[in-house]
């Protein structure tokens, strides 16, 4: 009767191995998260203060709009998550990596304040066709 070695049995230390311990060398067209397990979400916050929390997990679709200085994010669920400002396509490259934790409006009056190139956020949209 053969015994079954699991990957925990080696870890009696208690912390998670490094990514790449005791496993092949990952291909170099793939990219790893620093710390391996965590679940992503996005806040997005109003100019009122209201904050909504999506998971990064059920983001299905991605659009930018140069022309019209908007992105649109699509989440499983249906929700419809639509992003105004200026300066919006830098955001848009972090999306990609999952990078951005919260996502906050300015109020408009103080667009003026802040430097030209960058990102500022003047308007957060969330349809939800739950909620309707």
């Amino acid at each position: 009767m053969s015994r079954l070695n699991f990957k925990f049995n080696d870890n009696k230390g208690g912390e998670a191995p490094k990514p790449g311990e005791g496993e092949a060398a990952p291909e170099k067209n793939i990219d790893l998260y620093e710390v391996a397990g965590t679940v992503r979400t996005i806040s997005f916050v109003q100019v009122n203060g209201d904050e909504t929390v999506l998971n990064y997990s059920e983001l299905r679709k991605m659009e930018l709009s140069l022309s019209t200085d908007h992105i649109e994010l699509t989440f499983f669920g249906g929700e419809t998550v639509t992003i105004k400002g200026s300066n919006l396509d830098v955001l848009f490259q972090s999306f990609k990596q999952h990078l951005p934790k919260r996502v906050a409006c300015t109020d408009e009056r103080y667009r003026t304040l802040k430097k030209e190139d960058e990102t500022i956020v003047t308007e957060i949209i969330i349809e939800d066709p739950i909620k309707g």
